[in-house]
């Protein structure tokens, strides 16, 4: 939301009452009510709320986008993501709408999250927009893949932090092209996330 010198500590990495909040590599099941109001103050004072229509599944694509002056090709973007959405979709029957968050403003990025249910996508900055999702009634759905293994634990710590379910894939995805990734038709994969996902929506 906005940028602080990189001396500065991360979020979780806190020190708290009961000592060092679980970093990156270690899973933590706190809850925040610092980060809720947080999320809570910038959403009202931008004029947003959750809409009426809700859409229950956002995936968040990671293409090529401008970073500043410069294009900015992320790593671990999936190379058949169409095709891979659109699979979830005949599995599932649920509607998924794919965004990249890098094409969008922060006050965009926050209205999607507002009305999303169930934000998923590859291990990316763009999960970090969870923390906008409503708490109690959302969760994250995160692939694990390419130059990230599943040991990076932040956006499951997030998720926590933000009151969300947090569900993960740790296997499944082909690296490809350098740091690129590929769904490759595998079903074990789609079983696995179309049975979250239709859990989630009854």
């Amino acid at each position: 939301v906005y940028k602080v010198p990189v001396s500065f500590t991360s979020i979780l990495s806190t020190v708290t009452k009961h000592g060092r909040l679980r970093g990156r590599s270690v899973d933590h099941h706190c809850k925040s009510t610092l980060l809720r109001d947080f999320t809570q103050f910038w959403i009202e004072s931008n004029g947003l709320s959750p809409a009426r229509t809700r859409t229950r599944i956002t995936w968040s694509s990671r293409g090529v986008h401008t970073r500043g002056v410069k294009m900015y090709t992320p790593s671990r973007s999936l190379v058949d993501e169409e095709q891979f959405v659109d699979a979830l979709r005949e599995r599932t029957g649920l509607s998924i709408r794919v965004v990249d968050f890098g094409l969008l403003s922060a006050k965009e990025s926050v209205q999607v999250a507002l009305n999303t249910d169930v934000l998923m996508g590859v291990h990316g900055a763009g999960l970090m927009w969870s923390a906008f999702m409503v708490p109690g009634k959302s969760s994250v759905v995160e692939l694990f893949g390419g130059d990230r293994s599943a040991n990076n634990r932040h956006y499951h710590n997030v998720a926590s932090l933000a009151g969300l379910r947090y569900f993960d894939v740790k296997h499944g995805l082909k690296s490809v092209l350098g740091k690129a990734l590929k769904w490759d038709n595998n079903e074990r994969l789609l079983d696995q996330i179309s049975a979250y996902l239709i859990d989630v929506a009854d």
